[in-house]
């Protein structure tokens, strides 16, 4: 790290320029000889680097290839950038007792988005962010009688929504809706 701090005067601590790329499954590339060259090929060229996006397309999508260093920089699979407008999530359905219906949305951007439900009898709403929501594993439960339920969730940086109703009483109707706010 001195030597990297020693090259770099704008990183005295030397861990800003520092990246490890490691093929953590060597003996599948053993059978792809173009993707066992892919990291040093990426490297070779000092005076014009590839990017990662370029190292990686030379990689089998299957491999795994562990990626560290930069701590002022995030490496995002696919470029990364904004993800689209969301037009919002619509649904609604009939539940019987313990019936489960699943929405999720596509990657959002960060920001705050609210999840509303109304409906007959008594149906829950569970919410979380990057996984399906269980009943013991969520980010918002409003734990309310009846299926009038709202969460709102908040996003730092881009992410799927998963959004499950269950069914309470032994038959519930609900309508769902989900909007940037």
């Amino acid at each position: 790290l001195t030597a990297h701090a020693a090259v770099n005067p704008d990183d005295p601590a030397g861990t800003k320029y520092v990246d490890i790329v490691t093929n953590a499954m060597p003996s599948y590339f053993s059978s792809m000889p173009n993707a066992t060259m892919a990291l040093f090929r990426g490297l070779a060229n000092h005076a014009a680097p590839k990017t990662y996006e370029q190292i990686f397309a030379n990689v089998d999508r299957s491999q795994v290839v562990l990626v560290t260093g930069e701590h002022d920089n995030t490496f995002t699979p696919g470029g990364g950038g904004e993800p689209e407008a969301w037009a919002g999530l619509a649904g609604d359905g009939t539940l019987a007792k313990n019936a489960v219906q699943t929405f999720s949305t596509p990657t959002l951007a960060a920001g705050t988005y609210a999840f509303e439900m109304t409906g007959t009898n008594d149906a829950d709403l569970y919410v979380r962010v990057g996984a399906e929501p269980t009943t013991s594993t969520y980010d918002c439960r409003p734990y309310k009688s009846g299926s009038n339920e709202r969460c709102e969730v908040r996003l730092a940086a881009p992410a799927k929504i998963y959004v499950n109703v269950r069914g309470y009483s032994a038959s519930s109707t609900f309508e769902l809706t989900g909007r940037k706010l």
